[in-house]
This record gives C-alpha cells, sequence and structure tokens, in this order.
C-alpha cells in the first residue's frame, strides 16, 4: 500500500503531503480544478507502470512516494544549465529527471535517468499530429511500450522488477468510450476494431470469466474423482455424525442454488436428495461425498462473490425500471416488463454506473491499488450517497487501497475524515 506522497512545485506553484494510508483501505482527494487532483493519481499510475516519460513534461521539483515503511520513489527534475532551449515539452534538454527508488533504509538508492533517443524516434513518428490533433502525452501512452525501450530494460531493471511487485490500476472519469484512435494511427497497436463502448468488453470479458471458472471446475471435479475409490477404501476417513452431515449437506445445497441461479452450474447435473436414509450404514462414503463436492465447488467461490459484489453494486441503486442480470452469456438488462434493453443503449449514466462496479470488482485485489477519478461523472445525485459505502466494502473485501479524486461532496457522504482538500493543504502550506 502507498503511505505518502509528497510534491513539491507541483505546476510551479503547489506543495503537497498527503498520508494515503488509513484503516478504511480509502482515501480522497478534493479540490477545486486546477489543483492537480487527477495529475496525483497519474502520477502514481504513471510511476509504477514503467511510464517514466510521464515525468519529463510535468512541472515539479520532487516528488517523494513512500511504499510500506521502508520503500520509496524519490523523483527530482532540475533545468540543465548547460543547455539554453527553455521549451518544457516531453524529453527536451533543457530539463533532467532522475529517478531513485530506495528499498532499505541502510542502502544507497537505485537510481537511473532515462535516455532519450526512444522518445524522440516516437515523437518524431507522430510529429504532425501531437499538439495539433492529440497532446504529444496522449501519443505516449497510447505507443509507448516499455519492453522494447532497451535503454530502460537494461538500465532500471530494479526499478521494473519491484513495479512487478506493485499492481495499480487507474480508472479514468471518461468509462463509456473506448479512447481509440483509429484515424489517427492507422498502423497502430491501438487500433479499435470492434465496438466502441466499453460495456460491450465487460460482457464479453463475464462470457470469458464464466468459460474460464467453469474449465477450473471441470478441471477440480477430473482431480478429485480420480482418487474417490483409493481415498474410500483406504479406512482414513472420520465421518461426520447424522447431524454433522445433514448441516454439511444443507450448506452444498445452499451452494448449488446460488451457483445455478447464476449460471455457474446446471440444477440437471447435480442429483441432490433432501435426505439421505440409513446414514449409518454408508456414512463414510457420504461423508466423502459431500466434502468432495464442497471442495469442488470451491473452484467458484471467489468468481461467485465478484459477481454478488458486481450485481449488488448496481441493482441497489435502483436503475429506471431495469435489472441487470449476470450470466454465462455476459451482462444483460432487463425492463421491468420483461424487455430487453441493448447495453449501448442505456443511458451515459447507466453505462458509467456498470463500468465502474465492473472495474472497481474486477480489477481490485488484495494489495493492489486503485485509482479513481471522478466516481460521480454522469452518475445521479441518489446513487451517489451510497456510492462510497460500495467502495468501503470492496476495499475491505478485496484487500486493496483506493486512492480517488473527486469534486462531489454527495460522494464523501459527510466522510470527511478520509479526505484531503488540496485547496486547504497548499492554504496551510502558504500560513
Amino acid at each position: 500500500m502507498i503511505e505518502r506522497i509528497k510534491i513539491k512545485g507541483l505546476f510551479g506553484i503547489y506543495d503537497y503531503d498527503i498520508e494515503l494510508t488509513n484503516s478504511a483501505g480509502l482515501k480522497i482527494i478534493t479540490g477545486p480544478n486546477g489543483y492537480g487532483k487527477t495529475t496525483v493519481l497519474l502520477i502514481i499510475y504513471n510511476l509504477f507502470n514503467n511510464n517514466f516519460w510521464y515525468f519529463y513534461n510535468l512541472p515539479f521539483e520532487t516528488i517523494e512516494i513512500i511504499k510500506d515503511h521502508k520503500t520509496k520513489y524519490v523523483v527530482t527534475k532540475k533545468k540543465n544549465v548547460d543547455q539554453e532551449n527553455s521549451d518544457n515539452s516531453i524529453l527536451n534538454d533543457s530539463y533532467e529527471v532522475e529517478f531513485n527508488l530506495f528499498q532499505d533504509e541502510t542502502e544507497k538508492p537505485f537510481s537511473f535517468r532515462i535516455n532519450k533517443d526512444y522518445y524522440d524516434d516516437l515523437k518524431n513518428k507522430y510529429a504532425e499530429y501531437y499538439e495539433k490533433d492529440y497532446p504529444v502525452e496522449t501519443i505516449f501512452d497510447k505507443e509507448y511500450d516499455v519492453d522494447t525501450d532497451l535503454f530502460v530494460v537494461n538500465s532500471a531493471a530494479d526499478a521494473l522488477l519491484f513495479n512487478q511487485t506493485c499492481e495499480c490500476k487507474y480508472i479514468e472519469s471518461q468509462r463509456v468510450f473506448k479512447t481509440g484512435v483509429k484515424r489517427v494511427f492507422p498502423f497502430s497497436s491501438s487500433v479499435i476494431r470492434d465496438n466502441p463502448y466499453n460495456i460491450s468488453d465487460i460482457s464479453r470479458q463475464i462470457e470469458v470469466y464464466y468459460r474460464d471458472n467453469q474449465v477450473r471446475f471441470s478441471q477440480e471435479c477430473q482431480r478429485i474423482d480420480s482418487s474417490f475409490i483409493e481415498r474410500l477404501t483406504d479406512n482414513q476417513i472420520a465421518p461426520y455424525t447424522e447431524e454433522e452431515f445433514n448441516g454439511h449437506l444443507s450448506d452444498l445445497k445452499k451452494l448449488l442454488d446460488d451457483y445455478t441461479k447464476i449460471g455457474l452450474v446446471s440444477s440437471s447435473d447435480f442429483k441432490i436428495k433432501d435426505e439421505y436414509k440409513n446414514y449409518e450404514d454408508f456414512k463414510q462414503a457420504l461423508t466423502l461425498y459431500v466434502n468432495d463436492m464442497l471442495d469442488k465447488l470451491d473452484a467458484f467461490k471467489k468468481f461467485y462473490s465478484q459477481i454478488d459484489l458486481f450485481k449488488g453494486f448496481v441493482n441497489d441503486k435502483v436503475l429506471s425500471d431495469k435489472k441487470m442480470i449476470v450470466d454465462e452469456d455476459g451482462i444483460k438488462v432487463v425492463m421491468n416488463n420483461g424487455g430487453f434493453v441493448p447495453l449501448h443503449r442505456l443511458s451515459s449514466g447507466e453505462q458509467n454506473l456498470i463500468i465502474l462496479a465492473y472495474d472497481l470488482v474486477f480489477l481490485s485485489r488484495k494489495d493492489s491499488i486503485i485509482l479513481v477519478d471522478e466516481p460521480e461523472n454522469s452518475l445521479h445525485l441518489a446513487w451517489l450517497g451510497c456510492l462510497l459505502d460500495d467502495y468501503l466494502k470492496i476495499a475491505k473485501i478485496n484487500g486493496c487501497q483506493f486512492v480517488v479524486a473527486t469534486h462531489s461532496a454527495a460522494f464523501i457522504n459527510n466522510r470527511w475524515d478520509l479526505s484531503t482538500d488540496l485547496y486547504e493543504a497548499n492554504s496551510l502550506k502558504n500560513d
């Protein structure tokens, strides 16, 4: 988890010292436009995702990100006095940026700078587009691939290895449409060749998750069944009492019912009786059977909890005369009258809600860092009041860290104890 971020001279004006950890696993950054809420998120994201080029175009003096007590990044930017060029564009010769990774208080930091040849080649390749049609940062964000930047691969190996241990995701404020650039870069790997709506991709990804989990379940069934006879006949099974067995049988039936409702399994595939007579005559086999079934179904446990969170996040917000259904065919939205609504025909607010819920639930994992920009975007005011509670629930269940940039007092919902206001933070500096 990230404990603290210190920034000096952001945009040549602002100094910030922001504590990011708390028992809730969530930090809110707020403040007026122009104070750098989104920039704070992008600093964290780009540093931990090897986009070192980002810091050449960002006006700042020093950035310090403290992670897990003894580990920290320190990034410094200095004017190159040997150069007269004052242009502050990406990778010009006027500035030098140095990255220092401290992994132990007693050791010297791992330090590196960037060889600019790779970046200059990328700039020149798309020179006719940037600033005219797209900011240069947009091109680098789409086209830069650290694996092909051999200088970084060879000279910043320690930083790349460390960053592999820091899963950091960024959920941008514009979520409905893909940010593709087909007509600008016709030979780019970023070309969009399919539906432009992100929600369609999410539905397809849900289908993939279903298939993957059902394959995993089948493999577990084969593995467990292959040793059933051997385990039954080795006389080492400690059988349940009949009362204990009936309790586990009840748990098994509930799981099958839950998993059947969302299409993970079919009720016709499992013939579970309400009771088993003459239990004492078959207690070893029945004990092994119920335990094996519970072990097999454990393959679905994590995915089922994600689907449950996802559906609750969306359906608890009371969509207008609609309900979201999730099954092996992906996402469907059904009207109260029974008719289905094509996903791309949903309002921007409804699409935003579903996409945001998906990202929060399925991108967050234990110890991952999830950066969310303007979660209130296009969402109804009535939804915002309960949105923070969903974040806190997901942070607790998934064990992740959320850092959220927002304008919305409705989202904060009186949890000002979780927030840092950048206007106030900068005012305190100047007092």
